[in-house]
């Protein structure tokens, strides 16, 4: 397969999700912040979510608990983990002339940082319920990648792990595709998927998904941020407005959708599945 329609179709088919989604606010064609090139020295700094309490900026602590919580992005403290799993699954359904359209995608990413291993899951299911699969597997310097073909026949092809092609999956599918939070209300201390939370809850005043979705209306989200890193454990948001960013357009302004977010097997053994065979 010539690389030349490689780059074309990940230009084409990212197009909107990319400017929807650049900035600080989105992924962009580079990769994310949660990949690192492996490192002899086992201390790693923690970029920890921006919490304000009393006016003073701190890390979420069980003991001086935050009354505000601001994101710029979902992939916040997980580049402290040595390795985790996240699940994402969001739904949509509108009326486009006269129809109900339905839509979802569902987002696997499994990360592990020794060894340095990679394997993100991106399925789009449209409006005709045709499912579509984005797949990528990487281990040290080497990547494979399955992706749809024009006529919808899954093709996996093999490249270098710094590959532009490569590089702009890993930045295009990922935690960074939510947004952010500004000024997210401390609700109260909880233990989610075995881990101490800070549970706060959110709308559209402090949602930051202008460049996300498209939100043109109401929003409804809980957020639950671990004690220890920062990091989100578990996401659960409703929103009406445009699908946005998960489904590539912004065609459909009314309709509603939600989204479910869990993060799990942080810094436990990742058993990844292997790319197929002839990959």
């Amino acid at each position: 397969m010539k690389r030349q329609w490689w780059v074309a179709l990940i230009i084409l088919a990212g197009t909107a999700m990319l400017a929807a989604a650049c900035g600080a606010n989105g992924p962009s064609p580079t990769p994310a912040s949660t990949n690192r090139p492996p490192s002899p020295s086992p201390s790693r700094q923690t970029t920890a979510p921006t919490a304000h309490a009393n006016n003073a900026t701190s890390a979420p602590t069980v003991s001086a608990a935050a009354d505000e919580l601001s994101l710029d992005s979902r992939n916040e403290g997980l580049d402290g983990l040595d390795s985790y799993h996240i699940q994402w699954e969001a739904q949509w359904s509108g009326v486009d002339k006269g129809t109900t359209v339905k839509q979802s995608a569902l987002l696997v990413k499994e990360y592990s940082f020794g060894p340095d291993q990679l394997h993100l899951k991106y399925v789009l299911t449209d409006r005709t319920a045709k499912a579509r699969t984005w797949e990528l597997w990487r281990r040290g310097r080497l990547a494979h990648l399955s992706k749809p073909d024009t006529a919808g026949k899954q093709v996996c092809t093999s490249m270098p792990a710094d590959d532009v092609i490569a590089k702009a999956i890993e930045g295009q599918f990922g935690p960074g595709m939510g947004g952010g939070l500004t000024g997210a209300r401390f609700v109260g201390l909880d233990l989610t998927n075995g881990t101490p939370t800070q549970h706060y809850q959110y709308d559209e005043s402090s949602a930051v998904l202008d460049k996300v979705l498209y939100v043109s209306g109401k929003v409804s989200g809980d957020v639950w941020v671990a004690v220890d890193g920062g990091h989100v454990m578990k996401d659960s948001m409703k929103w009406q407005g445009s699908p946005g960013l998960f489904f590539g357009t912004i065609d459909l302004s009314q309709g509603q959708g939600q989204w479910s977010w869990q993060l799990t097997d942080v810094n436990k053994q990742i058993s990844f599945s292997a790319p197929p065979a002839g990959c």
